[in-house]
């Protein structure tokens, strides 16, 4: 309860987003190769607990994130 409390009052970058999400779904980030979908029980079940803050196609999306290069993903880092 106070992970998703935190994560509501902060002003997370999308790549701190999507860590977030893969620790909260328990996600081995080592070999991180396939996404679970919108539909993944797991995330609809955290779409929920995050009630309005974000939606289990934005997890989905930010998930994806993931899966890019690594190159790609201190991009996106540094953008806000």
């Amino acid at each position: 309860m106070s992970f998703t409390e935190n994560f509501e009052r902060a002003n997370f970058t999308p790549m701190e987003e999507a860590r977030f999400f893969a620790k909260a779904l328990e996600l081995d980030l080592s070999n991180f190769t396939q996404v679970p979908s919108q539909n993944n029980k797991a995330v609809q079940n955290l779409a929920n607990e995050l009630n309005t803050v974000k939606s289990a196609g934005t997890i989905e999306n930010r998930l994806i994130l993931l899966a890019l290069p690594y190159e790609v993903q201190i991009q996106i880092q540094k953008t806000r």
